[in-house]
């Protein structure tokens, strides 16, 4: 942008929308105090904007003035429009999946309260396997587009294992002893006893092994 010639208000307003300009871009983190969500991040998208606002259409367009704003006017309507599409459906697949992941979830843990020996809080609870190519996974041929684009949307709201505590703390306000550490839930998996159990949602896909509630989502 040019600031030779203007004033120094135009000159100051400038600068402070240099440097305000990565705080605007990680509001939704610092808001967030670092617990970014996937869907905060679709609001960048918008960043494209900023050239045509910037600059305007006489800029960016070598044509007369108005002409060069009514395109541009037209360009941001057009990615407004279209990632307000994008960015709604996108959450619409988040929450279609929070829902099937929170819905199976609470069913386990009824059947992992059953299993004989089991106490809510003190015996450790091991999910082995891969939620994400489990039957636990969310899957909607209509909503493909958000599963394998580059969106990075997952089909369960339970991934890693850094996301198994957090999910039985703040969404189902469980209790339960869950193991959290990959290595400990690896160790889990090698145990011949659980290589030999059948995988969510088959009977038998949770047991006791070992003093701990197995739970196996995948092979």
């Amino acid at each position: 942008m040019k600031l030779r010639g203007c004033n120094k208000r135009t000159i100051v307003q400038a600068v402070a929308v240099v440097l305000l300009l990565p705080i605007g871009l990680n509001v939704s983190y610092l808001l967030a105090s670092g617990n970014v969500y996937i869907l905060m991040q679709h609001a960048l998208f918008l960043v494209y904007l900023l050239p045509m606002i910037f600059f305007g259409g006489s800029e960016l367009f070598p044509m007369s003035r108005r002409a060069g704003s009514a395109v541009v006017g037209l360009l941001c309507a057009f990615l407004i429009l279209r990632n307000c599409i994008c960015a709604n459906g996108a959450y619409v697949y988040t929450k279609l999946v929070y829902d099937n992941t929170a819905r199976q979830m609470t069913q386990i843990m009824a059947e992992v309260g059953k299993l004989d020996g089991y106490e809510p809080g003190v015996t450790p609870v091991a999910f082995v396997g891969s939620f994400t190519d489990s039957e636990l996974a969310y899957h909607d041929p209509a909503f493909s587009r958000y599963e394998e684009g580059d969106l990075h949307q997952v089909n369960s709201a339970v991934t890693y294992d850094g996301t198994i505590k957090w999910w039985f703390q703040h969404v189902m306000g469980s209790s339960a002893a869950v193991i959290a550490d990959q290595s400990a839930l690896n160790a889990v998996q090698e145990i011949p006893a659980v290589q030999s159990m059948p995988s969510y949602p088959s009977q038998g896909y949770c047991a006791i092994v070992n003093g701990m509630a197995v739970i196996k989502m995948s092979e």
